[in-house]
């Protein structure tokens, strides 16, 4: 994700048609997103449940998954159209009754993030929230992402090293 902005285009193109369709795709679609937005820092490993899934069930899919996406602290959880509903922590589903609905044990007032919210505004609500991820949904509310927190972390990385370079004369700001 970060490399493929410091890369020629020619290079980017060259390694994405290596690339499956999926992949590939979603490659070209982050790339419409202005540098500097939240879908530029955003994954598209999401492990998500559906709303009428037991707790036992959800548990079922993930082991069947074989493992979790990195630094996954809690699934997402969306009805059939895939409009995020809530989500619940890895803790709370292990915990709970296995007959229970996730959504019985989800928390609905989930912070969410837009693709166009300004990264700058995603990192923030990282460090005073003490987020590991948070969901990305569209207009609609349809969960399309993930950012964790290491990808804000190398955000703020990169953007200290360009601030560094263009306060030494090295790069123009804005670049």
């Amino acid at each position: 994700r970060y490399l493929s902005e410091s890369l020629p285009d020619a290079v980017v193109e060259e390694v994405s048609a290596s690339l499956d369709t999926r992949d590939r795709s979603w490659i070209e679609q982050q790339r419409l997103y202005p540098e500097g937005s939240a879908a530029r820092l955003m994954s598209q490993d999401v492990l998500s449940l559906r709303e009428f899934q037991t707790v036992e069930d959800a548990i079922a899919v993930i082991r069947r998954r074989g493992r979790l996406p990195p630094h996954t602290d809690q699934l997402f959880i969306v009805d059939p159209r895939n409009i995020l509903v809530g989500s619940v922590g890895l803790g709370a589903l292990l915990i709970a009754d296995g007959a229970a609905t996730v959504t019985s044990v989800m928390d609905s007032d989930v912070g969410r993030f837009r693709p166009y919210d300004q990264a700058e505004h995603v990192a923030t609500a990282f460090e005073r929230y003490d987020l590991l991820s948070a969901p990305i949904v569209d207009d609609r509310g349809k969960l399309i992402g993930r950012v964790t927190a290491d990808a804000v972390m190398d955000f703020i990385r990169l953007s200290s090293e360009r601030d560094v370079l263009a306060l030494a004369g090295l790069r123009k700001a804005e670049d």
